[in-house]
């Protein structure tokens, strides 16, 4: 029945609608998906925890900060490319735990990121010297497998961003990268580990940024497509949910992912900040904002 499940979503394929130009005859984007997909923001964002040290004191904070993750690409360039239904969903962190339990692998990895700095003056008797900092990022990555970590550390090293492995269990491995010396506000790495947390904030690898939808693109496009073949077709839709009980689970919970994940998302786009659900006192569920850097 997983097999089943896996073809479904394999056949719904999804493109970019398009049209024919007006003076070239390149096709252009056209439709609701383009209109939606041009008015976001210029990608994702990730919380990544922070513990910042002051120099020749004791005192430190600790906290979390939202970063850039994944970037917006130009439309023109999804519009050869083509996507299916189950591409998508190996793509959502809130589907990850639901895939493996069919045995469906997804396209993410579960990790944990963490970023310390520490900082400090070169002249401490002048109050105009920028303030320095010494930065390291751990990222830990959890069920990784061979031919993931290969293809992570090539893509690490197409990037000109040294990244050295601190622990290797096979399939769990620890990596670093350090800045020293530079200026808070300048650009201290070259390049970061794509990553993309679910509605609690836990934080997920993505190994493929190039070809990865960001995420309110996903949510729409999949919502779309599902929303068409019910519409337009529900005697096929029915006669797959009735026959198919795996269809039925994953698509149940792809929408429970939406209906608590996509108004977030849109926030975050209203806002420029990042939300996750985080449990409360009494076990109460609120929404937490970290602000975007």
């Amino acid at each position: 029945m997983t097999a089943q499940c896996r073809f479904f979503f394999e056949k719904l394929q999804i493109t970019v609608y398009t049209k024919p130009g007006d003076k070239t005859g390149e096709a252009q984007a056209w439709g609701q998906f383009s209109l939606f997909y041009n008015s976001l923001a210029e990608g994702d964002c990730f919380l990544l925890p922070h513990c910042i040290r002051a120099a020749r004191s004791h005192v430190s904070s600790l906290g979390s900060v939202s970063m850039s993750g994944v970037a917006k690409r130009p439309l023109k360039l999804l519009i050869a490319e083509k996507r299916t239904a189950f591409s998508i969903l190996q793509s959502l962190p809130d589907m990850y735990f639901a895939l493996s339990h069919i045995g469906i692998e997804s396209a993410l990895c579960q990790c944990r990121c963490h970023m310390e700095s520490s900082g400090y003056k070169n002249e401490w008797g002048n109050p105009d010297a920028p303030i320095l900092a010494d930065v390291t990022f751990t990222i830990s990555i959890r069920g990784i497998s061979a031919e993931k970590k290969s293809r992570f550390l090539s893509f690490i090293k197409q990037k000109n961003q040294p990244m050295h492995v601190d622990v290797d269990f096979g399939d769990d491995i620890v990596l670093s990268m350090k800045s020293q010396g530079k200026q808070l506000r300048d650009s201290l790495f070259s390049y970061f580990p794509d990553v993309i947390n679910d509605v609690y904030g836990q934080a997920y690898l993505i190994f493929d940024p190039e070809r990865t939808l960001v995420e309110p693109a996903a949510y729409f496009s999949l919502l779309f497509a599902l929303g068409m073949l019910s519409r337009y077709y529900p005697y096929v839709w029915m006669s797959i949910l009735d026959n198919n009980a795996r269809v039925a689970e994953i698509t149940d919970t792809f929408l429970n992912a939406a209906y608590r994940k996509f108004p977030n998302l849109i926030l975050n786009q209203l806002r420029d900040t990042l939300h996750v659900i985080q449990d409360g006192a009494g076990g109460a569920e609120g929404i937490v904002v970290h602000e975007h850097t």
